[in-house]
Protein backbone atom coordinates (compact mmCIF):
# COMPACT_ATOMS: atom_id res chain seq x y z
CA UNK A 1 0.00 0.00 0.00
CA UNK A 2 0.92 3.37 -0.73
CA UNK A 3 0.75 5.98 1.69
CA UNK A 4 1.19 9.76 1.17
CA UNK A 5 3.91 11.17 1.83
CA UNK A 6 4.28 15.51 1.84
CA UNK A 7 5.90 17.73 -0.01
CA UNK A 8 7.04 21.59 0.09
CA UNK A 9 7.59 23.72 -2.67
CA UNK A 10 11.60 25.02 -2.61
CA UNK A 11 12.93 28.45 -2.89
CA UNK A 12 9.59 30.29 -2.31
CA UNK A 13 8.71 32.96 -2.04
CA UNK A 14 12.42 33.46 -0.97
CA UNK A 15 15.60 31.39 -1.79
CA UNK A 16 15.94 29.32 1.09
CA UNK A 17 11.98 29.17 1.90
CA UNK A 18 9.27 26.48 1.87
CA UNK A 19 5.67 27.03 0.89
CA UNK A 20 2.80 25.06 1.83
CA UNK A 21 2.83 21.30 2.17
CA UNK A 22 0.94 18.98 -0.72
CA UNK A 23 0.09 15.98 0.08
CA UNK A 24 0.40 12.68 -2.97
CA UNK A 25 1.36 9.57 -2.78
CA UNK A 26 4.56 10.16 -5.36
CA UNK A 27 6.35 13.40 -6.18
CA UNK A 28 4.17 13.93 -9.29
CA UNK A 29 1.04 14.28 -7.70
CA UNK A 30 2.28 16.32 -5.25
CA UNK A 31 3.84 18.76 -7.96
CA UNK A 32 0.53 18.62 -9.74
CA UNK A 33 -1.37 20.31 -6.58
CA UNK A 34 1.46 22.42 -5.49
CA UNK A 35 1.57 23.87 -8.80
CA UNK A 36 -2.00 24.76 -9.03
CA UNK A 37 -1.15 26.72 -6.23
CA UNK A 38 1.94 27.93 -7.45
CA UNK A 39 0.27 29.32 -10.98
CA UNK A 40 -2.13 30.82 -8.93
CA UNK A 41 -0.23 32.82 -6.23
CA UNK A 42 2.31 34.45 -9.19
CA UNK A 43 -0.48 35.17 -11.40
CA UNK A 44 0.87 32.87 -14.26
CA UNK A 45 -1.60 32.72 -16.89
CA UNK A 46 -2.46 30.71 -19.91
CA UNK A 47 0.73 30.20 -22.38
CA UNK A 48 -1.29 30.42 -26.13
CA UNK A 49 1.92 30.48 -28.03
CA UNK A 50 3.48 27.37 -25.78
CA UNK A 51 6.47 29.71 -24.68
CA UNK A 52 6.06 29.99 -21.23
CA UNK A 53 6.80 27.45 -18.81
CA UNK A 54 7.28 27.75 -14.74
CA UNK A 55 10.09 25.40 -13.50
CA UNK A 56 9.44 24.51 -9.55
CA UNK A 57 11.01 22.61 -7.43
CA UNK A 58 9.24 20.64 -4.24
CA UNK A 59 11.33 18.51 -1.79
CA UNK A 60 9.76 15.78 0.19
CA UNK A 61 9.90 16.70 3.77
CA UNK A 62 10.53 12.98 5.43
CA UNK A 63 13.29 12.13 2.95
CA UNK A 64 14.65 15.61 2.28
CA UNK A 65 14.98 14.50 -1.93
CA UNK A 66 14.39 17.47 -4.09
CA UNK A 67 12.44 17.14 -7.24
CA UNK A 68 12.35 19.40 -10.25
CA UNK A 69 9.23 19.73 -12.57
CA UNK A 70 7.90 21.74 -15.17
CA UNK A 71 4.40 23.26 -15.87
CA UNK A 72 2.06 25.24 -17.96
CA UNK A 73 -1.29 26.44 -18.44
CA UNK A 74 -3.39 25.02 -21.14
CA UNK A 75 -6.54 27.64 -21.91
CA UNK A 76 -9.13 24.74 -22.94
CA UNK A 77 -11.19 25.14 -25.61
CA UNK A 78 -14.69 24.73 -23.89
CA UNK A 79 -14.21 24.83 -20.11
CA UNK A 80 -15.83 22.03 -18.16
CA UNK A 81 -17.75 21.43 -14.95
CA UNK A 82 -16.47 19.42 -12.15
CA UNK A 83 -17.84 17.93 -8.95
CA UNK A 84 -15.31 16.85 -6.25
CA UNK A 85 -16.97 16.03 -2.69
CA UNK A 86 -20.12 17.85 -3.47
CA UNK A 87 -18.49 21.14 -4.69
CA UNK A 88 -18.79 21.96 -8.60
CA UNK A 89 -15.71 23.75 -9.80
CA UNK A 90 -15.36 25.31 -13.59
CA UNK A 91 -11.82 24.56 -15.56
CA UNK A 92 -11.05 26.76 -17.63
CA UNK A 93 -7.24 26.10 -18.11
CA UNK A 94 -5.52 22.61 -17.62
CA UNK A 95 -2.35 22.16 -16.14
CA UNK A 96 0.39 20.01 -17.92
CA UNK A 97 3.37 19.05 -15.40
CA UNK A 98 6.58 16.81 -16.36
CA UNK A 99 9.47 16.30 -14.48
CA UNK A 100 12.39 18.47 -15.72
CA UNK A 101 15.05 17.47 -17.57
CA UNK A 102 18.08 19.68 -18.41
CA UNK A 103 17.75 18.25 -21.80
CA UNK A 104 14.59 20.70 -21.83
CA UNK A 105 16.88 23.69 -21.79
CA UNK A 106 17.64 22.97 -25.68
CA UNK A 107 13.76 22.33 -26.55
CA UNK A 108 12.31 25.50 -24.70
CA UNK A 109 13.14 28.96 -25.84
CA UNK A 110 11.44 30.93 -23.04
CA UNK A 111 11.63 29.05 -19.25
CA UNK A 112 10.25 31.04 -16.44
CA UNK A 113 11.28 29.99 -12.95
CA UNK A 114 8.65 31.29 -10.15
CA UNK A 115 11.30 33.71 -8.50
CA UNK A 116 11.55 35.54 -12.23
CA UNK A 117 7.74 36.56 -11.73
CA UNK A 118 8.81 38.82 -9.00
CA UNK A 119 11.00 41.20 -11.08
CA UNK A 120 7.84 41.00 -13.61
Amino acid sequence: MNSKKTYSLVDFPAVGKLYGKYTGQSPSQAAHKAFRKLAKKVEFNNSQDGTLYLTFNIKNLETNKIYKYIGTLVELDKSIEIQIKNKSFKMTHRPVIAKYDKNMDEVFTFIKNVNDFKKM
